[in-house]
């Protein structure tokens, strides 16, 4: 009876433990972040991502690309599947709200970049991380017209030996920014729900 009694007590602490996913962005330039072309950039490398095309068919990716480019476009399909299959089906069933950190206000003398890291976080405190990806972009952040080739290299992470530190840092940002993330998360209760997401771009 007692047994039954304890195994019942651990249920209802499962139960009552809420996990949310989100998406934590780093960057060191926040106005390359608020820009419409990160939008696509982004939309179209997540295509590829999430295995809708191929990154060597991905034209509307390739367009993007700087001509100074560090990226083996035949390479990154195994690490993207790799990828797509870390996160769980259910990742954003309930939305995944994008939590942006600008990690160097005082932008300091380097290329910029965007870091997203695809997590769940319980009530309990627990934290689990699926992957990351980074995007790096050439130095002239300033003066480039839309559709000007800009990404140099892309990172995609999901090996669980490598997404531990992740993990690490996750916990340390949210207690050195906790205010700034109860802020957002206040916000987003507010939020009108995201809209659909875009449709993947043509394979030519």
């Amino acid at each position: 009876m007692k047994k039954i009694l304890w195994m019942a007590v651990l249920q209802l602490g499962t139960i009552q433990a809420f996990s949310q996913s989100y998406i934590y962005q780093l960057f060191n330039r926040e106005d390359k972040v608020q820009s419409w072309q990160y939008f696509q950039e982004y939309s179209c490398m997540y295509a590829s991502v999430m295995g809708r095309i191929s990154f060597t068919k991905n034209l509307s990716f390739k367009q993007r690309l700087s001509p100074e480019n560090h990226i083996n476009l035949d390479s990154l399909d195994k690490p993207a599947i790799a990828f797509k299959n870390s996160l769980p089906n259910d990742f954003d069933k309930n939305g995944a709200p994008v939590f942006p950190f600008n990690m160097d206000p005082d932008h300091a003398k380097e290329s910029p970049w965007v870091e997203n890291i695809y997590l769940r976080d319980d009530s309990k405190g627990g934290i689990q991380v699926f992957g990351v990806i980074k995007l790096i972009y050439d130095d002239n952040i300033t003066g480039n017209k839309k559709g000007t080739q800009r990404i140099k290299n892309i990172i995609i992470i999901s090996d669980p030996k490598m997404l531990k530190k992740y993990v690490s840092f996750v916990k340390r940002l949210k207690d050195v920014r906790k205010d700034e993330i109860q802020k957002m998360q206040e916000e987003e209760k507010l939020a009108p729900p995201p809209p659909p997401p875009p449709p993947p771009p043509p394979g030519r």
